[in-house]
């Protein structure tokens, strides 16, 4: 199962905040639950809700033209996997965000997801 991604919206596009030059961008991933094991959509689970709060700021942020950082503006761009409400699921999706999306920052929400980040961040210490 490949990630989902939520891009910068149009409006990031046509921002007042923007010029024409190409934006480096930011890529933040989460894992949520939306489905259940079988595979049924969870519109009301918290996940869902969870995960349209992450795209509402994603979407908040780049319709301003992004973030600053330093000197620079970088577009946010969002990246998410459903763990089906697998604990061991949402602790490889993680991993995956982490070594091999390399995203630039994680974001939980649940305690499944809180779990599994948990985990992989003590995990990755030296």
């Amino acid at each position: 199962v490949g990630p989902a991604v939520f891009s910068p919206s149009a409006a990031a596009e046509e921002s007042e905040f923007c010029d024409d030059t190409q934006h480096e961008r930011i890529v933040v991933g989460t894992v949520q639950t939306l489905t259940a094991p079988d595979g049924s959509l969870l519109p009301d689970a918290g996940g869902t809700q969870v995960l349209s709060g992450f795209r509402f700021w994603v979407d908040h942020m780049n319709s301003r033209g992004g973030i600053k950082v330093g000197n620079k503006i970088v577009i946010v761009e969002l990246l998410y996997y459903d763990d089906a409400g697998s604990a061991e699921s949402s602790r490889e999706y993680y991993e995956k965000l982490v070594y091999e999306q390399r995203v630039d920052f994680l974001l939980a929400g649940g305690s499944i997801s809180e779990d599994a980040l948990f985990a992989i961040t003590n995990n990755s210490r030296t």
